[in-house]
């Protein structure tokens, strides 16, 4: 073997003395060249492997950028649900004009006592009625009913039984409601709180909260009729100038002064309202995305408003000993009045300042929204006058699409993934169908480190000698075979210096010419 190779450097040392010295010279310019040439790539590789690593790591930066900032795109859909969202109804009315004159006396008699002598003229319920709409009136009962609390406040007022004579289902198609017969649906519920200043009275019919309607119903919803008719005792009603129609979703009551109502100035005789509704959904995602929505029936809540007037209420009750203005309350309540108590206080700076802070504090506990939300704009249909004992209000099916909106996360994970790849394999040609078998014997390697057990407690080790014995007879073969590797080497690094002169030589000379030389 080393004679061979001593044969082969002794030709090449024939060949190199055969070229003369100025063949040498053009040698060794064109291999200046060459030198050149490559040092000019290798330059312009490293700027090309530069600007690709500074381009991905760009593209990169920016997508994860998107990644963590959790964005969200909105989904908008314009359409009839095949299942109608039926809402709840609440009425609220002003509960000063609802205060009947003989409770008044039976009840609270100093406050009647005191009114007798203010208003000497004020005899009989007719006559307490026509006052209870003047200015007067109104600063009375504000200033008389601070000593009251909501509990004896709704002792004065007519009962709900008196005020709602009926609640009736009034669908049309039979087929709606199961084939029962619609006489024998009249379970709906009616229940009062108080909204300062106003008295609301809810309306839920569980039998009507979902109903499933195929597409030719939806098409056809301006002849299937009501959904539910709620009768008024005309008598009673009149005492109020206006009310409002409030509806909201099932099982809630009148949460937030941000729904949308109906105002229905009342009338001498009796009339019939029709009042339809459109609805809306937004469906929201919760942190860490961008919408930071909160599913407030996981903490006991209806919604985001029922928890703010929740805490605004407690904290209210706490250093006033009334509920928060504005905000739904119990009928059997002992707190006072707040629609009193603000009245009164309402030009101490002090207690504005306390209702501010209490307002603030509690937007800052509870500040994220609801991750479903469902709004129902009411409008007024049409309105029918009739020779009734009583009003009505006829809840209608919706003759509009509803409008639903859907958060979508704008970068999944999934995506994110793909784009990091198409990044990569845009600048540097990565691929994971050429990248899949060093990814899977990487992933099988890492299998077999977790995989791999150490030994247990007295397992029986390999002899130590054994193993000396064997690494003593590796190094002996190792400086036997020193010299011929040293051979080796040097003969590889003379052949290492003339093979470019060769190459050369043969590439940029003529063979004949060549040979003649």
């Amino acid at each position: 073997m080393g004679s061979n190779w001593q044969e082969s450097v002794r030709t090449i040392d024939t060949i190199e003395e055969s070229i003369s010295p100025k063949l040498k010279q053009q040698l060794q310019q064109q291999q200046d060249e060459i030198k050149k040439i490559q040092h000019w790539h290798r330059i312009l590789d490293l700027i090309i492997l530069i600007s690709a690593t500074i381009g991905c790591i760009y593209q990169t930066i920016l997508v994860t950028a998107v990644y963590l900032e959790q964005q969200v795109i909105t989904d908008i859909r314009i359409q009839f649900s095949e299942v109608v969202r039926i809402p709840d109804l609440s009425i609220c009315l002003y509960f000063y004009n609802f205060v009947d004159y003989h409770r008044l006396k039976a009840r609270a008699p100093k406050i009647f006592s005191r009114l007798k002598i203010q208003f000497p003229l004020v005899n009989n319920q007719s006559q307490f009625n026509e006052w209870k709409f003047s200015s007067d009136a109104i600063t009375f009962l504000t200033i008389e009913f601070s000593r009251l609390t909501i509990k004896q406040m709704m002792e004065m007022m007519p009962d709900t039984e008196q005020l709602i004579a009926k609640v009736i289902p009034t669908l049309r198609q039979i087929d709606l409601v199961n084939n029962m017969n619609i006489d024998e649906l009249n379970d709906c519920l009616v229940n009062t709180s108080v909204k300062e200043p106003y008295i609301c009275m809810t309306i839920n019919c569980p039998i009507l909260s979902v109903r499933q309607l195929q597409q030719k119903d939806l098409e056809l919803t301006k002849y299937l009729g009501t959904i539910v008719s709620i009768y008024f005792n005309h008598e009673l009603f009149v005492t109020t100038e206006e009310y409002y129609v409030y509806l909201h979703p099932t099982g809630t009551l009148p949460y937030g002064n941000q729904m949308s109502s109906v105002t229905i100035v009342n009338e001498g005789s009796a009339h019939k309202f029709f009042i339809e509704y459109k609805g809306f959904e937004a469906n929201l995602l919760p942190s860490p995305y961008t919408t930071n929505c909160k599913n407030y029936s996981q903490v006991g809540f209806k919604s985001q408003a029922h928890a703010l007037e929740t805490c605004r209420n407690n904290v209210s009750l706490e250093r006033f000993g009334c509920g928060f203005y504005s905000d739904v309350m119990p009928t059997g309540s002992n707190a006072k009045l707040a629609t009193s108590d603000y009245y009164l206080n309402y030009d101490d700076p002090k207690r504005r300042k306390l209702i501010n802070e209490i307002y603030d504090n509690c937007s800052k506990i509870y500040p994220e929204p609801d991750c479903k939300q469902k709004y129902f704009v009411p409008r007024i249909q049409k309105v029918a006058r009739i020779d009734s004992s009583f009003t009505i209000i006829c809840l209608s099916f919706p003759t509009e699409p509803d409008i639903t909106n859907t958060c979508l996360p704008k970068l999944p994970l999934f995506e994110y993934l793909i784009y990091i790849g198409s990044i990569l394999g845009t600048w540097f040609g990565f691929s994971i169908l050429d990248s899949a078998p060093m990814i899977f014997k990487g992933l099988f390697d890492f299998c077999r480190v977790l995989t791999s057990s150490k030994p247990a407690k007295g397992h029986i080790l390999r002899n130590e000698s054994n193993s000396n014995s064997t690494r003593q007879a590796k190094f002996r073969e190792r400086r036997s075979s020193s010299a011929s590797w040293r051979k080796f080497r040097t003969s590889m690094k003379s052949v290492k210096k003339i093979r470019p002169h060769v190459e050369s030589q043969v590439f940029s000379l003529d063979r004949n010419d060549y040979m003649r030389r």
